[in-house]
């Protein structure tokens, strides 16, 4: 349910993380909110997680969707499963923060790769990528991995 809701999103347009502040109607934006018609990383994944029903899930920005990771972390050896929400460095490159995220569109358990659905980057959007569960640096194939959870209310 979690990935057929979010290939709804595809091409969807990216905006940076929203900052705090009024954008002048009156709503004061949080971090990791989506703005209209346009997503984030972490926005995108609370869009996606909620219009699926699985509202246990933080609306702040990436690192403290891991930080919290409701539902349990999904352990290095145990497989990776569609809907399943990865966390990875983002543009900080540094271990152990979580800089960017999106949802497991499809995991290869021999080859640990796969594709993530998120919300990239002002050129691509909300599109599906290749990660590499293995890579634990930012290279110029992809982004660091720092872990991967599941939803908390997923079946």
């Amino acid at each position: 349910m979690i990935v057929s809701t979010a290939r709804l999103l595809l091409g969807t347009a990216y905006s940076e993380q929203s900052p705090i502040g009024s954008d002048g109607d009156g709503h004061d934006w949080m971090p990791g909110e989506p703005w209209p018609n346009h997503l984030d990383c972490s926005g995108s994944v609370v869009v996606v997680c909620r219009r699926a029903g699985f509202h246990a899930i933080s609306n702040g920005s990436a690192n403290d969707q891991w930080l919290q990771h409701l539902g349990g972390i999904v352990h290095f050896n145990e497989p990776l499963l569609p809907g399943d929400i990865g966390c990875f460095m983002g543009i900080e490159n540094r271990p152990g923060y979580a800089g960017h995220t999106g949802i497991v569109e499809n995991y290869d358990p021999h080859t640990r790769t796969g594709t993530l659905l998120n919300a990239y980057d002002t050129q691509k959007g909300f599109c599906s990528l290749f990660f590499n569960r293995n890579q634990t640096t930012n290279e110029s194939n992809g982004l660091g991995v720092v872990g991967f959870y599941r939803p908390a209310n997923r079946a």
